[in-house]
């Protein structure tokens, strides 16, 4: 590393897709400064090079005094600072917040500088915008940033609040996505409410999609309660399952889903709990719909499932129907109503596998098993 040497790059906004600057190798630097003149600037890269070596962490800074929040902006956006080839090194890397900066202070984002791999070595820098609240992306398969096969109208990485944002969804693309989301939080902690996806497909149109979340809380030791999300399928086709809201961590699930037309290849949940309780979770099915999987209003893997309350009206049902299941909790107060219909395996108010079921409700009306 050169002592005393500093790399400035000071960067406007260009139309073209291709860096703005590439280099073979990047050397002999101590300091890095990046100026950053415009945010028509996101979604490109800087600096792409052959070869980068190491950095303090401390010794690289960006000026985003001129890089200001596009308000339509929603998802998840980055600029590239550097691309390397080659691994690169940043000692003492820490992911650097900048969302409570004066720039982005009171602002719907989250904005923070890190690496690809959030981790010393790596062979991206990248400055990324998440959309956190507020925010409503149409998404056909073709006007969306895609990150990693996932789609979502807003996220947190860092713990803030993801809230009152809107995934419309109308196709996807040749190979499907892993999952499309209203809200996601990928941290442990932040408040995780009111997102919504609403699905509205052509009824000839098939959309692959993994798993569709109205809400998604993908860390184990994430605690919060994840409430007040839904999923509405008004017509759609989708080859994976649905989950009003879902937590892998230990919170209480509380949210819903509503469909009133198409087919659901995989299962149903109002809410899914890996850690914690399931409460108060609805799901509404009306005719016309067709489900090849299992519906859970509730489902709770290590917490209790109770008042969780599943209508089905003229439905299809392949697998089996469950008001609220407790894999090791009690399973109370579920309620389960079938209008009309079939359902080929079980019908169940309540079900737990290692505590009791009690004061759970079904109610049959023409129904055939």
């Amino acid at each position: 590393v050169g002592t005393g040497n500093t790399l400035v790059i000071q960067a406007a906004g260009s139309k073209e897709n291709a860096p703005l600057i590439s280099v073979q190798k990047v050397a002999n630097f101590e300091k890095y400064q990046f100026t950053l003149q415009d945010n028509a600037l996101i979604d490109k890269t800087l600096l792409k090079t052959g070869s980068f070596g190491n950095a303090s962490w401390g010794n690289v800074t960006v000026n985003t005094d001129k890089f200001k929040i596009n308000d339509a902006w929603t998802g998840a956006h980055h600029l590239t600072l550097i691309d390397s080839d080659a691994d690169m090194t940043l000692d003492g890397y820490t992911a650097t917040d900048l969302t409570e900066t004066d720039a982005y202070k009171g602002s719907n984002y989250e904005v923070y500088l890190h690496t690809d791999t959030d981790k010393a070595a790596a062979k991206k820098l990248l400055l990324t915008v998440n959309r956190t609240t507020g925010g409503t992306l149409s998404y056909d398969g073709t006007n969306a940033v895609i990150i990693g096969g996932e789609v979502f109208a807003g996220r947190s990485n860092l713990g803030y609040a993801v809230t009152g944002n809107t995934l419309i969804l109308t196709n996807v693309q040749t190979g499907g996505i892993t999952y499309a989301a209203g809200g996601v939080i990928t941290g442990t902690k932040g408040s995780l409410t009111q997102n919504i996806v609403n699905i509205n497909s052509s009824s000839t149109n098939v959309l692959s999609v993994t798993n569709v979340y109205g809400a998604y809380a993908s860390n184990a030791a994430y605690s919060e309660n994840v409430v007040g999300n839904s999923v509405t399928m008004t017509q759609g086709h989708i080859t994976g399952n649905i989950y009003g809201g879902y937590t892998a961590g230990t919170g209480t699930v509380t949210n819903a889903v509503t469909i009133g037309a198409g087919t659901v290849t995989g299962n149903v949940y109002g809410g899914y709990s890996a850690g914690g309780a399931a409460t108060g979770n609805t799901i509404d099915i009306q005719k016309d719909v067709n489900v090849k999987g299992d519906i859970y209003s509730g489902y709770a893997a290590a917490g209790e499932a109770t008042s969780n309350i599943l209508n089905l009206t003229h439905v299809a049902v392949t697998g089996s129907v469950t008001g609220g299941y407790a894999a090791a909790g009690a399973a109370t107060g579920n309620k389960l109503t079938l209008t009309g219909g079939t359902v080929g395996g079980n019908i169940i108010g309540g079900s737990s596998t290692t505590a009791e079921a009690s004061t759970n409700e079904i109610t049959l009306k023409d129904i055939a098993v």
